[in-house]
Parts: C-alpha cells; structure tokens; sequence
C-alpha cells in the first residue's frame, strides 16, 4: 500500500511518495517508489510490485510514441498485452506518469492529464486533501502517514524543473 503525490506548479513538478511495502496486511520493508526510466519518463506506481517491476523493466525499451492521453493509454495497453502473454495475469495497478513535463494519472486504463494535482494509493484521500488545503507534495505524503496506517515515512521526492 502506498501515497504518491504530485503537484503541478509553473516552474516545476513535484512527486512524493512514501516508503513503506506491504504484502497482504503484513509490513515487509521500505522500497524505492519513484522510477526515472529517462530524463523524459519518470514512473511511479501502486499496486503489485511484480507488475509495476515488469513494466520500469519494459519501459526502458518502450517509451511512448507521443505526449498525449491516448499515446500513453496505447502505450499501458501494449504493456499489458505484453505482461498478459509473459505471466498469464492481468495488469491492474495505477500510476503516475510523467512524460515530457506532462503528468498523466491512470486509474485502470482511465488516463487523464493532471494539470493541478492529485494522489493515488490508499493515502490517496489524506494526501488529495492536504493539497486541496494548499500544501505540497511533501507535506502531503507527511500527512498522509500521520494519518494512514498504510503509508510510512521517510518520504521519497522528485523535483522536475520544466524547461
């Protein structure tokens, strides 16, 4: 279980998570939750480790043939195909992606451009709010795991200076 947010600013991008991995109900340890395949391609993602482990592995070879929501919708979807053929399951975790300075949000296969910000994994609600009142990524995360039992500090961040 996880928080990952990110917030949108004119100058920058901020991405925040928390550490903590779980397995079932049972804490099994701290993971990096933030993935630069590219200097154009960062990755993070909630949901199953295996899944989320195949596609970093993936995307390495496979970036996304455009910067719009329906190239990166295309693009989860040949991923898919691809983990579905490999290891016989469907794929199913959400993410943010960060291609080009442009944030996409997937929630199973509904990608949409974030233009402010948002959260996804079970601190996603604690997080969304503390931006709604204004604060940052950071912060968000921190209350996050103030608040949710799911979510564990440290915070891992990733600032992105848009050019």
């Amino acid at each position: 279980m996880t928080c990952i947010a990110v917030k949108n600013y004119e100058h920058k991008i901020e991405l925040c998570c928390d550490s903590q991995s779980t397995s079932g109900n049972e804490k099994i340890g701290n993971h990096i939750k933030i993935y630069t395949i590219n200097p154009t391609l960062i990755i993070s993602y909630a949901g199953d480790v295996k899944a989320g482990s195949i596609l970093i592995h993936w995307a390495k070879f496979n970036l996304p043939e455009r910067n719009d929501v329906q190239c990166i919708t295309d693009w989860l979807l040949k991923f898919s195909l691809y983990y579905k053929d490999k290891f016989n399951e469907q794929f199913k975790n959400n993410h943010l992606i960060i291609f080009e300075e442009t944030i996409y949000q997937n929630i199973d296969f509904w990608v949409t451009e974030i233009t402010d910000y948002t959260a996804i994994g079970s601190g996603y609600v604690e997080a969304r709010t503390a931006l709604h009142l204004g604060k940052t990524a950071f912060e968000s995360v921190e209350i996050a795991c103030s608040c949710n039992v799911w979510c564990c500090l440290p915070v891992q961040s990733l600032e992105i200076t848009k050019l």
